[in-house]
């Protein structure tokens, strides 16, 4: 056979390959995210979440570490917007509020830090229990304003509260492993 011949069935064979379906576990990673997702408040939050990561590790492990990436992140930086709004903030009474929320997110990167420890540990129940430790500050944070929360908190509050929910998922089928 000559040259032109096996650039022929090569080129046929390549045509073929790039419309062949999803892999198999490109579709058990989107059942795994279909079912964390589906367990959180916000459906469509949890997916964007993890549609931001689309060449990360697709096990339990792998979207559990997204999740806890995402979630030390966004409440890194919620922290540092309440500090800027302390630090901003005239009124004696807010500022005294702001300080407060500060205090409940350092107990957050407290148990966050823990719970990372805990999943490099490979002790997941562990990690669940200082996940679900960090709910309770961020809603306090949340209620403290009685609803008249300042301006872009209650949507950073929100998001945390939906990450740790998504982590709380992604954390429960490490069972599984």
């Amino acid at each position: 056979m000559d040259y032109t011949h096996w650039l022929l069935i090569f080129s046929t064979w390549l045509i073929i390959f790039s419309f062949a379906p999803a892999s198999s576990s490109e579709d058990r990673t989107g059942e795994l995210i279909v079912e964390i997702c589906r367990k959180t408040p916000d459906y469509g939050f949890c997916i964007d979440v993890f549609d931001q990561h689309p060449h990360a590790q697709t096990s339990p492990l792998g979207l559990t570490q997204i999740a806890l990436d995402e979630l030390k992140e966004n409440s890194t930086n919620t922290r540092t917007f309440i500090q800027k709004k302390e630090a901003a903030e005239k009124n004696k009474e807010i500022r005294y509020l702001y300080a407060i929320c500060n205090s409940d997110y350092g107990a957050v990167k407290k148990n966050l830090e823990n719970a990372w420890k805990e999943f490099l540990s490979s002790r997941y129940k562990v990690m669940l229990t200082f996940l679900s430790k960090s709910e309770r500050p961020v809603n306090h944070c949340q209620n403290i304003f009685c609803g008249n929360i300042g301006i872009g908190l209650k949507k950073r509050t929100r998001q945390v509260k939906l990450l740790i929910s998504i982590a709380i998922s992604a954390g429960n089928l490490t069972d599984l492993i």
